[in-house]
């Protein structure tokens, strides 16, 4: 016996936890599909952040799943500082310059996903699987039928594949992915330090790549630090001490020493973007469709915006009925890509421009900081776009 289900998301992470929940409440019977259910965050600190801009917090407040994050942790910034190495010049963003409280929260991505997921449990439209890899997707009259490699299948109207950079839903589709790589590592950790972070984001450009680091509440910060692929060896062998002290150095020691450092991880820095987000009854979000460099902190806040896109495109305006067409799929993915397209150029932008070591780029790059910084206008520009690129998202 075949299962049926009006949307099925396969990934629980996250963005397919938030599109789920989106479903669940127009009144669909909606499934997740994922092996690796969330868990209960631990009393520590997990090491994958998010940083979660105001459109993003408006529709997570939306859904009612902002309370279950602020019972864990959450910790706001108003103001972030960029700077470069060996430069005197320093651009702060603060939050009042546009009239706002905040820029952002910094969020463990461990508690995005299981604040949403948990959400989405207690809905009378939920359901959660738990079976075995999936080994094919084909056509049904339904709309997209999956199989388990058991030989389980579900049907359902849409297929929504949010599983991550590795998609196996992308690849049984057949969509091809533009893959860059950037033959760097990401270096991420959670810190202790002399001086508090307070509520301000900082990251520093240095010849390798950029080093951040995003305020946790008390002495506590989650460092992200892109570097070449030696130098990611080199600094995963330090002793814990000598980490502490090379990563203070390397950061001119603006939150004093860091006294302390927990586990440290690598993973490779790759840009990835699909040639298509859809098919017949089929669409990709977040990190299935795009990835993106991790030095503005903008994946999660894509993933979200892609979810609520494709609700709406799926429920036309006026219209309070489901309709998973090829032809409002394609709306959503005409929108969707373009606006991510923006987004990854953008950081290739900021990536290769910070990058470089060319003489005359570097004044150009200490100058034009120079004129941002005594622009109250530019900054405002620069702020908003990065803390509400999805702003028109926020409304229903």
């Amino acid at each position: 016996m075949i299962d049926h289900y009006d949307v099925i998301v396969v990934g629980a992470g996250v963005t397919g936890s938030v599109a789920a929940l989106m479903f669940a409440n127009r009144e669909l019977q909606t499934a997740i599909l994922d092996i690796n259910l969330p868990v209960e965050p631990s009393t520590e600190h997990s090491i994958r952040v998010a940083s979660i801009n105001p459109a993003s917090e408006s529709i997570l407040k939306k859904l009612d799943i902002w309370p279950t994050i602020e019972k864990y942790r959450v910790s706001p910034f108003n103001r972030i500082d960029v700077w470069e190495d060996n430069a005197n010049q320093k651009l702060s963003f603060l939050a009042e310059s546009i009239g706002a409280t905040r820029l952002g929260h910094i969020v463990e991505n461990d508690i995005l996903s299981f604040a949403a997921w948990s959400k989405f449990e207690s809905s009378p439209n939920a359901t959660t699987l738990q079976p075995d890899m999936i080994s094919s997707i084909a056509a049904c009259a339904q709309g997209k039928q999956i199989t388990m490699k058991s030989g389980k299948a579900y049907s359902c109207r849409l297929l929504v594949g949010a599983d991550g950079q590795n998609s196996t839903i992308r690849e049984l589709s057949n969509i091809n992915v533009e893959r860059f790589d950037y033959r760097q590592m990401a270096i991420v950790s959670r810190v202790r330090t002399d001086k508090l972070p307070g509520t301000i984001a900082r990251q520093k450009f240095l010849p390798e790549g950029p080093l951040a680091f995003l305020p946790l509440g008390n002495n506590q910060s989650s460092i992200v630090w892109s570097v070449g692929l030696d130098k990611c060896e080199t600094v995963l062998a330090m002793t814990d001490s000598e980490f502490c002290r090379y990563l203070a150095d390397s950061f001119d020691h603006q939150l004093g020493d860091v006294l302390e450092c927990g586990k440290r991880v690598c993973f490779p820095l790759v840009r990835r973007h699909a040639n298509r987000y859809i098919g017949d009854s089929s669409a990709l979000i977040g990190d299935a469709c795009h990835t993106v460099h991790p030095l503005a902190g903008l994946g999660a806040n894509q993933g979200i915006g892609d979810a609520r896109a494709l609700i709406a495109k799926t429920f036309p305006t006026n219209e309070n009925i489901f309709r998973p067409t090829y032809r409002n799929l394609r709306k959503y993915e005409r929108e969707r890509r373009a606006l991510n397209q923006k987004t990854l150029s953008t950081m290739d932008l900021f990536y290769f421009g910070f990058g470089s070591s060319n003489q005359i780029l570097k004044s150009l790059r200490t100058s034009s900081l120079a004129i941002v910084n005594r622009s109250n206008f530019l900054k405002s520009f620069f702020i908003e776009n990065a803390t509400q690129l999805d702003a028109s998202l926020e409304h229903d």
